[in-house]
């Protein structure tokens, strides 16, 4: 994954399914020794560009990293990834890891087929849509004006890949600006938000960007810098969803799909009370937001970030309920599935991702600080493992070389599987949605 999706270049990686952060240093001429100087740096005043680009790299996979070690989504990811690992693939738990690895590769077969490289767009819609294979989700359907009517000119599904690589590019984009705002260069700030927005208009990468470009649209008066504040605050806030508290206000959900099929609708309302979807969830989160920003403003003078945390939390409240009241109701849920999870881990012996969560559990969400972060060693290009400032104490090399033919094994097993996601078909969810509504009990069959 992230390869070289954001740059021309492949200027590094973060595998997945062995946890291996590695980053090519040889392409951008940075040695071992200054490579390992750039990463324990206390400022990045002397970075070269070249340098800049290194440390970039190196800040986007280490999100995926956190992200896939130390959020609720991603503690449970591990679980159920080295479930896999260390029983050989064994089918049952190839069965479950399944739904968390289709949730981001699922959609990867649903874009629609284009000739051209790039394309122009005037607007986005968020469509709910289901496949047999991968169930419910949100399509994005780009459409350009043409002669008095908006014409589809690309169609992308929404997927978890989307979240966690609009989540580190962004991340990877926040740092760059702040750099280049440091220098007060003005050259680098402008290039630097051209290059993203012309990014957005490449039709191969849709999967990836759908998210950010989603943002730029309905968020388009923004400046850039909160734009990517936006993305990263409701990524880290979904991947870190409590499963018990990701309910959304049916309401909204009704009025927001009137036009989608009743059994869709009831689908989704289901996978989200059961913590799937999390990609389907932050599109929503998205567009609550922006009727937000619209009917109440901003204060301008006021602080962006606590602002923008409060109503993404407000999004999520029904009528009468107290935003204090559930941000603390919110933060106890995380924390016991947080501490459960991690204790999980301990018993499956899960140590790599056990150190990454107990260690950054306390990290800040969204004030993101590489000073801050346990990371385990990194892999250059060239052949050394090298350190970031607090590093976890674990052999990295040793584990890549413990895991990686049966990671290369799962990888095949997952590509030949042919339903991509489990899940239940609409008419049942739909018909227990129902039954749980009338307060109906006993055991029901659903014939295939």
């Amino acid at each position: 994954m992230s390869k070289c999706i954001f740059n021309n270049e492949d200027y590094g990686r973060y595998y997945f399914f062995t946890q291996l952060i590695e980053l090519n240093n040889d392409k951008l001429s940075v040695d071992a020794v200054r490579a390992m100087e750039i990463l324990t740096a206390k400022s990045t005043e002397s970075f070269t560009p070249k340098e800049i680009e290194f440390y970039k790299t190196f800040i986007h996979e280490s999100v995926h990293f956190l992200d896939s070690t130390s959020t609720l989504w991603g503690i449970e990811y591990s679980i159920r990834l080295f479930n896999c690992l260390k029983s050989e693939n064994n089918s049952k738990c190839l069965e479950v890891f399944a739904l968390n690895d289709s949730e981001i590769e699922q959609h990867s077969d649903l874009n629609r087929e284009t000739e051209s490289d790039h394309f122009t767009y005037r607007e986005m819609r968020a469509i709910l849509s289901y496949d047999k294979d991968h169930g419910v989700h949100i399509q994005f359907k780009y459409h350009d004006y043409n002669g008095g009517a908006f014409r589809l000119v690309h169609s992308t599904p929404l997927s978890m890949l989307a979240v966690i690589e609009g989540h580190a590019f962004s991340q990877e984009q926040l740092i760059a600006l702040e750099i280049y705002e440091s220098r007060m260069d003005c050259v680098s700030l402008g290039l630097l938000e051209k290059k993203y927005k012309t990014k957005l208009e490449e039709i191969n990468t849709t999967e990836y960007t759908c998210v950010l470009a989603f943002v730029e649209q309905i968020f388009s008066e923004l400046e850039f810098k909160k734009k990517l504040k936006i993305v990263i605050y409701a990524c880290e806030l979904v991947l870190n969803m409590p499963t018990l508290m990701s309910t959304f206000p049916e309401g909204i959900i009704d009025g927001l799909f009137r036009n989608s099929d009743p059994l869709l609708i009831s689908s989704l309302k289901m996978e989200f009370g059961r913590g799937m979807n999390r990609s389907s969830l932050l599109c929503l989160m998205l567009i609550v937001l922006q009727f937000s920003f619209e009917k109440d403003p901003i204060d301008e003078q006021g602080n962006f970030e606590s602002q923008l945390e409060d109503r993404l939390f407000s999004v999520f409240l029904y009528e009468g309920q107290d935003l204090s009241r559930w941000k603390e109701q919110f933060f106890m849920m995380w924390e016991m599935e947080y501490d459960h999870g991690c204790q999980l881990l301990a018993e499956k012996e899960i140590e790599l991702a056990r150190l990454s969560a107990v260690g950054n559990k306390n990290k800040s969400w969204h004030n993101f600080n590489i000073s801050n972060v346990l990371l385990p060693s990194i892999a250059l290009s060239t052949g050394e493992f090298v350190c970031s400032e607090n590093n976890i104490d674990y052999d990295m090399e040793k584990h890549y070389y413990e895991y990686s033919d049966n990671a290369d094994n799962l990888q095949r097993l997952l590509e030949q599987r042919k339903g991509k996601k489990p899940h239940l078909r609409p008419y049942v969810y739909h018909d227990w949605l129902e039954r749980i509504k009338r307060g109906d009990t006993g055991t029901k069959f659903y014939p295939e």
